[in-house]
């Protein structure tokens, strides 16, 4: 009786304890929200201001919009972002429970606080949306702000006969995409999306405005392509264009029975990209909780020429379908709304990311593997609710195109031999009663994948998690610590390299402290 009293007391203690954690957290957000509302009028929005509704109903997904914070900031240029950094700053207690702080450009991420928070303050980016393009005859860029959404540097750039390497959905906003590496449809061509990028805007813990490229802060520049926010606030961005293409598109949909050749023809595909560059392919795999059935859809893109029977596209079509979309002409903007409709905001969403080398019985396996999960009888409740798996290759002309053109990111692939497959899997609901039993599904066959991929005679998984496709408590950077303790090749010191360059420009750890980041070095 005595032990059972005891643990009562403790419990009751510990929640105690949490709640008053959580209100001391509150009470010192909205000391610090009234601070900065005396000093920057008109860019501090409260939960009773439009502007605050208006913002938190952007996020893609709307679990995101159900934290709260005590207020948003709502900077218009850099400048602006210097000074509330460095006010945010200057608030600083000495103890351990300073403010923190979200960080929003598009809000498109699924992660937990990657985008919003409760008890604290979201600086919300999306007011630095310039789009700029700077165009001689011997080359073009395009200067874009880190809260321009990729339709809108679409259309800007259509009309004037240049195209970009962008998110494929058209709601993505520019900066957290760039950060994380960004994966385009011109992958094989030009890389990762970071990797066309020619300079960052950043702005420091101590609201200095660093301008990064190749030459100036090269190390840092080099850090913040697929290192995330771990080193400041990017407010800029400068991109290499490229002049405007055909674009072609085709969409064929496969029943299960061919799933096996299906997969056989993707994985071959990913280790012969290098002969047509220009083309591109994803496979869905998609389940409706209200039909209970699943489709394999298959994207395939062209830039160039329509391409012709000697394409890497034929083998595609080779395989009976259960329909094909005409090959046809498009834009990067048709393409993007496309992909914004099929993926569409204001659902509660939740992703989880892997990566495997590039094997079609493990990719069969896998595919089956979340079939039979979708199909469970006890994920079929009342309410909405759609599960997805995207798998895309990782060719070599893709992970090697910054080393061949003399440039550096931190995605850490840069040596790999051969291609891998990227997975994400991903589920939409409504009901905000179902926010328990979908993620913990995602996290129960995230684990059964990895030990599937593991348990082969030859393990196929690999340590590579893509930071903007993984979710909180998922190690973002798990390959470059695994480079970091076999010694991989040149990568082996990335990581310590990337807190040396964090240390160099963030001595007081500000970011490491206040910034709400699921993803930290």
């Amino acid at each position: 009786m005595k032990i059972q009293y005891a643990c009562l007391l403790f419990l009751s203690a510990r929640l105690s304890f949490g709640h008053d954690q959580r209100l001391l957290a509150h009470e010192d957000a909205a000391h610090a929200c009234n601070n900065l509302v005396d000093d920057f009028p008109g860019l501090v929005v409260f939960p009773h201001d439009p502007e605050y509704t208006s913002q938190q109903n952007q996020y893609w997904a709307s679990n995101q919009a159900d934290s709260h914070p005590n207020c948003r900031l709502v900077p218009r240029t850099s400048e602006d972002v210097s000074s509330l950094v460095s006010q945010l700053a200057s608030l600083e207690r000495e103890d351990d429970d300073d403010v923190k702080f979200a960080i929003a450009s598009g809000g498109h991420h699924t992660a937990e606080g990657a985008s919003n928070l409760d008890d604290g303050i979201t600086l919300d980016l999306s007011g630095l949306d310039s789009i700029a393009l700077d165009q001689t005859p011997d080359h073009a860029s395009i200067e874009v702000g880190t809260g321009a959404r990729w339709l809108d540097v679409y259309q800007y750039l259509e009309p004037r006969g240049v195209m970009v390497s962008g998110a494929r959905v058209a709601s993505v906003g520019v900066g957290g995409y760039l950060l994380g590496g960004g994966i385009s449809i011109f992958a094989s061509q030009h890389g990762w999306s970071g990797d066309v990028v020619e300079a960052i805007e950043l702005v420091l813990a101590n609201g200095t405005i660093l301008q990064s490229n190749e030459t100036h802060h090269a190390g840092l520049f080099a850090a913040l392509k697929g290192g995330g926010s771990n080193f400041g606030i990017a407010t800029k961005f400068r991109l290499k264009t490229f002049p405007a293409q055909q674009l072609h598109m085709a969409l064929l949909a496969f029943s299960q029975e061919q799933i096996p050749l299906l997969l056989q023809e993707l994985t071959t595909f990913a280790r012969n990209a290098h002969v047509d560059p220009a083309t591109s392919v994803d496979l869905s795999i998609g389940f409706d909780g209200a039909t209970a059935q699943v489709v394999y859809v298959l994207m395939l893109t062209h830039l160039g020429p329509h391409p012709d029977e000697s394409s890497l596209w034929r083998p595609f079509f080779e395989i009976p379908a259960l329909s094909r979309s005409a090959q046809h002409d498009t834009s990067l903007t048709e393409m993007a709304e496309m992909m914004e409709f099929n993926n569409p905001p204001g659902f509660r969403q939740h992703k989880v990311t892997f990566t495997v080398h590039n094997d079609a019985v493990l990719l069969h396996q896998l595919a089956e593997l979340f079939s039979s999960t979708m199909q469970n009888d006890s994920l079929h409740i009342d309410g909405y609710f759609r599960s997805g798996m995207l798998v895309q290759p990782l060719t070599l002309p893709h992970m090697h195109f910054a080393r061949e053109h003399g440039r550096a990111n931190f995605l850490g692939l840069d040596d790999e031999q051969d291609p891998l497959i990227l997975l994400s899997i991903e589920s939409r609901w409504l009901l905000r009663s179902h926010d328990e039993i979908y993620p913990t599904t995602l996290a129960k066959l995230l684990g059964q994948c990895e030990a599937l991929a593991t348990s082969k005679a030859n393990p196929l998984l690999h340590p590579f998690r893509y930071i903007n496709y993984a979710a909180a408590g998922q190690d973002a950077f798990a390959l470059l610590r695994h480079q970091r303790r076999h010694g991989h090749g040149h990568k082996h010191q990335a990581l310590e390299e990337a807190r040396m360059l964090r240390r160099l420009y963030d001595p007081t750890g500000f970011f490491d402290r206040r910034l709400n980041n699921p993803f930290k070095i």
